[in-house]
Formats: structure tokens, C-alpha cells, sequence
């Protein structure tokens, strides 16, 4: 499947700065791993040791939090969305 992925402006410096990325892939893991193989300056910004999203990192697949659906093992189907959106911090 083809998926979107919109990455934060934090992060576009380390993707070519570029704001998306067409990725195919079955799942939001293998996605996000390909996304890293091609970029890996971007690995450490998106995934822990595991290859899981850090928690300080919020990605939608679609409308949906990825945290309630099945996490990387996510489906993707058709031409899907990935945003990530990077918190932020501050005081």
C-alpha cells in the first residue's frame, strides 16, 4: 500500500526537507522503518531501540491516534495518511 507521510518542520531538515514522503509499505512499522533506512538521522527523532514510536511523538493515521489502533502494526489500506506531529516543549 502507499502511504503519505507528513513530517513536522522539526524533522523535514533531516528528510531531505521535505514536508512528505510516499512510502510503500503494509504497515505504519515497516512505513516508518523504510522512512529511517532512506533518512537514518530521522530514526532517533521518531523510534526507540525497538523500532517503536517514542512517546514524546504523536502520529495519526488518518483521523485516528496511533496509540489506539495497533501501533505499528497498523494496516495500511489504499493511499493513507501518516502525520506526525512532534511535541513540544517549553516554559
Amino acid at each position: 500500500m502507499r502511504a503519505t507521510i507528513k513530517l513536522p518542520a522539526n524533522m523535514r531538515g533531516l528528510a531531505d526537507d521535505k514536508a512528505t514522503h510516499e512510502i510503500d509499505a503494509e504497515t505504519v512499522g515497516d512505513a516508518f522503518a523504510t522512512l529511517c533506512e532512506q533518512f537514518p538521522e530521522l530514526q532517533p527523532r521518531l523510534l526507540d531501540a525497538k523500532g517503536e514510536v517514542l512517546s514524546f511523538v504523536n502520529v495519526f493515521v488518518g483521523s485516528k491516534n496511533l496509540r489506539e489502533l495497533d501501533g505499528g502494526d497498523t494496516r495500511l489500506t489504499g493511499n493513507t495518511e501518516i502525520l506526525i506531529v512532534a511535541a513540544l516543549a517549553g516554559g
